[in-house]
């Protein structure tokens, strides 16, 4: 929202999804226009939807987070340590 009010730009939202595919079939159903992280036309089906790439597109932040409990599974640590030294810190 930031970069759009940069922009001086006033966006109006029908509706929200945080699910890539919910989003692809409703542009497949005719019925939106959306904005989706760039990677997400490589996961689906695209033959039929036109795609224009945004110049300068707005960054985001991504987090790492898991429920916080006492005791995790060896695979849930092991996985979660792996992510936690290859992933980028915030600064």
């Amino acid at each position: 929202m930031e970069q759009f009010r940069i922009r001086g730009l006033e966006p109006h939202f029908a509706y929200t999804s945080s699910s890539w595919q919910y989003l692809t079939d409703a542009i497949q159903r005719n019925f939106v226009i959306t904005l989706m992280p760039s990677l997400v036309p490589t996961f689906s089906s695209t033959d039929n939807i036109i795609i224009k790439r945004i110049k300068n597109p707005a960054s985001f932040n991504l987090f790492l987070a898991r429920l916080n409990k006492k005791h995790y599974s060896k695979e849930n640590k092991l996985f979660y340590d792996f992510l936690n030294q290859h992933l980028p810190k915030l600064k």
